[in-house]
């Protein structure tokens, strides 16, 4: 459940040009995908059977967007075409492997609780992942805890991604991240969202934070430096793996959630699990397209061996 956008991936770049000048780069990705897109392709791909609820506009990309998910075997049911031009974001891949993006939300302002509470009302005992609150604006209103519960009281699970607020993190955004996270069974900030929410300058402090707000589990991704975080009274690390040279990072949060939660249905510990979720995605971050979302049965015995 978050934001289905056409993701325009460019790079690569050493650095900024000035403003007024321009730069040539030498890689370029056209991607029906947004966090909740690329999510439900990696889920997909490692055997789950998996819907989306999101929207998309009235216009080309956004029906071929729908066409692109239901033809990857996606259940786009929960999806809803609104009166608006269908999100896009443009990302600036570097050579350092950083990347930024900018945005324009569209249809993703569309997407009110109205829908949201219609889309949940027969989703029981399964695993929800929630990506995209920094985009859609009803995820930041302070009603969007009624989605929550609701899915909670009917016996889901959630996993929830905040991503990273463009407006900075206020006291209420910070607030509301803080209390969806209670009532989900995993938190999955990376290192920057994780401080900025804690207000904290390091990360042991940060767990700590967590840990005093009574969340369940937080998993903190680090990037180059794995994860590191906690589950109940578990703790969990993992470094990252080097599988030769990163070509995209754009989406690399997203394949670890995806892989981290085939780790944990399967029963393993989430050290395990964790240590998966790092190597699935470390291994998506060289390779390019369709072949960014590896198999599980093709995955796991390099996992095996590693």
């Amino acid at each position: 459940m978050g934001n289905l956008s056409i993701d325009i991936i460019v790079g690569y770049f050493d650095g900024w040009p000035e403003v007024g000048t321009e730069v040539i780069g030498d890689f370029f990705d056209f991607r029906y995908t947004g966090a909740a897109g690329n999510t439900a392709n990696a889920l997909r791909v490692l055997g789950f059977d998996t819907a989306v609820v999101s929207v998309v506009g009235d216009d080309t990309f956004g029906r071929e967007f729908i066409g692109d998910l239901r033809g990857r075997g996606i259940d786009v049911s929960k999806c809803r075409v609104v009166p608006e031009k269908t999100s896009v974001s443009v990302g600036i891949s570097m050579r350092s492997s950083e990347r930024s993006f900018f945005t324009y939300l569209g249809s993703l302002g569309l997407m009110d609780r109205g829908f949201l509470m219609e889309s949940i009302s027969d989703i029981e005992e399964s695993w929800v992942v929630v990506c995209g609150f920094n985009l859609i604006p009803s995820f930041q209103e302070d009603s969007f805890l009624n989605v929550i519960e609701h899915l909670v009281w009917n016996g889901n699970r959630i996993l929830f991604d905040p991503g990273w607020f463009p407006g900075g993190w206020g006291d209420k955004e910070t607030a509301l991240v803080v209390d969806i996270a209670r009532k989900s069974a995993i938190f999955l900030p990376n290192q920057n969202e994780a401080l900025a929410i804690s207000r904290t300058s390091a990360l042991d402090s940060a767990l700590e934070y967590f840990r005093s707000e009574g969340l369940n589990g937080c998993i903190v991704k680090l990037g180059g430096d794995g994860a590191r975080g906690f589950v109940g009274e578990e703790d969990v690390s993992t470094p990252a793996y080097r599988f030769g040279e990163i070509v995209d990072t754009v989406g690399a949060g997203d394949m670890f959630n995806a892989a981290l939660l085939r780790g944990i249905v399967e029963g393993w510990s989430y050290s395990e699990a964790v240590s998966f979720a790092s190597f699935y995605s470390s291994y998506a971050i060289t390779k390019r397209q369709e072949a960014r979302y590896p198999r599980f049965e093709d995955i796991y015995p390099l996992f095996l061996k590693r």
